[in-house]
């Protein structure tokens, strides 16, 4: 909207009112059953893709410590070809399965860390790495730190909280 000088403050407390009935018919459109789209992370999702979206996280999770696991595993669970699966799966998100596999696998092991007294080999078989070296990799780079230090350190804010 735009207003020249000298405006009308009647005119413009209207305006803003009226901005707001819209914003609030919107918002309760959205959120009704009529809307497809989710309002999720800032981002209109539409509820089919948040439902593959889950599909995907849900055969990786019940899989984590199957070794065959990968983006051609998952596309076969969903009945899709690989290429299918990365084309439909970049229109959604900006993750790979692949990503996602390896987000989904630091996110146990990090859990575990935190609420478990399980050593770090448990850890590694249980989140589903295939060798140490590469859970220490892909932790240190995600974390900045080794999972033995972020034990540590989790364990020091709990204890200050």
């Amino acid at each position: 909207m735009y207003m020249t000088k000298p405006f009308n403050v009647e005119y413009l407390k209207k305006v803003v009112k009226r901005f707001i009935i819209q914003k609030e018919i919107l918002k309760d459109y959205l959120n009704s059953p009529l809307s497809a789209f989710d309002f999720v992370d800032g981002r209109m999702t539409h509820k089919e893709s948040t439902q593959f979206v889950q599909k995907i996280l849900d055969i990786i999770n019940k899989n984590i410590t199957n070794k065959d696991l990968s983006a051609k595993f998952i596309a076969e669970e969903l009945s899709l070809a690989p290429r299918q699966l990365y084309r439909k799966l970049g229109e959604i998100t900006e993750q790979s399965p692949l990503d996602m596999i390896h987000e989904s696998k630091l996110h146990i092991a990090q859990n575990l860390l935190a609420t478990t007294k399980m050593t770090v080999d448990e850890i590694i078989y249980k989140s589903g790495f295939q060798t140490k070296s590469s859970f220490f990799r892909t932790f240190s780079a995600k974390f900045g730190c080794t999972p033995k230090e972020y034990r540590e350190r989790e364990k020091d804010q709990s204890q200050t909280e």
